[in-house]
């Protein structure tokens, strides 16, 4: 860039500047809000600690993101001050990765070598959704509800008969419990 006309340079910082905005416009304004909410959780965690929040004179920045997590899940760094679930805290934690990503810097979180999440930020999470209570299961409608529909649209109309086959399409499309 250094030996690039300064049009060609003028050019370029234009279309990086709408590149940035167009790499904020690829998620909504409701996760844009709880990722920058989630930073904020993340500054006030290193300013307690004395840490620099980019971790800049950090060897190993794993054990300082396995604390935040731990943290966050416990509720103890969580907004409401209540325990999280894992998939709320991995999700806090994946925020602050993806603001060092998207300035150029290196992802934390993330191996150097295989670019992968370090193992032990994947073993601590999969404790914590081990821990969580399980999603209650949905209970099914009964198919005898859907017989009983069956049986009456059988004499009646088409028309009857065309919303018995909908209410069947239905529920095989979006009723199903799994």
């Amino acid at each position: 860039m250094a030996t690039a006309s300064p049009a060609a340079r003028a050019e370029f910082r234009s279309d990086l500047a709408f590149a940035s905005v167009e790499v904020q416009q690829g998620v909504t304004d409701k996760r844009r809000v709880s990722q920058t909410a989630h930073w904020g959780i993340w500054t006030k965690f290193c300013e307690e600690l004395e840490l620099d929040p980019w971790l800049w004179d950090c060897i190993d920045p794993v054990p300082i993101l396995q604390v935040f997590m731990r943290r966050v899940h416990d509720g103890r760094l969580a907004p409401s001050g209540q325990p999280v679930s894992a998939r709320h805290a991995g999700d806090v934690l994946r925020a602050v990765g993806q603001t060092f990503a998207s300035l150029g810097s290196h992802d934390p979180r993330k191996d150097r070598q295989t670019g992968r999440l370090d193992f032990r930020l994947y073993r601590q999470e999969r404790t914590y959704k081990a821990q969580d209570r399980p999603t209650p299961k949905k209970r099914p409608i009964p198919r005898e509800v859907l017989h009983q529909a069956a049986r009456m649209a059988r004499h009646k109309p088409e028309r009857e008969q065309a919303i018995n086959d909908l209410i069947w399409i239905g529920f095989y499309f979006l009723l199903r419990p799994s």
